[in-house]
């Protein structure tokens, strides 16, 4: 660490540019808030839907009605010879 002259003038004149910066950081961080901060979105917003839909399998472009998945086939554990 470097020694202190305890001289207030140069310290504040030092430290200016870093205050500066924290002042218009806390700034914008406020007018972020203010502007994106806990707002309910307006509209149709699908990224916050609460029910859970399924899309139709008979909608347009689709000839196909839906069908079970396939089972699984069922194998026998090999045994070390």
């Amino acid at each position: 660490m470097s020694h202190n002259d305890n001289i207030p003038q140069r310290s504040a004149a030092r430290h200016r540019p870093a205050l500066i910066a924290i002042a218009v950081a806390l700034l914008v961080a406020a007018l972020a808030l203010f502007l994106f901060g806990g707002a309910d979105p307006e509209g149709e917003d699908v990224s916050r839907t609460d029910i859970e839909t399924v899309p139709d399998a008979t909608a347009e472009g689709t000839d196909e009605t839906p069908t079970e998945p396939a089972p699984i086939p069922q194998t026998a554990p090999a045994t070390a010879n």
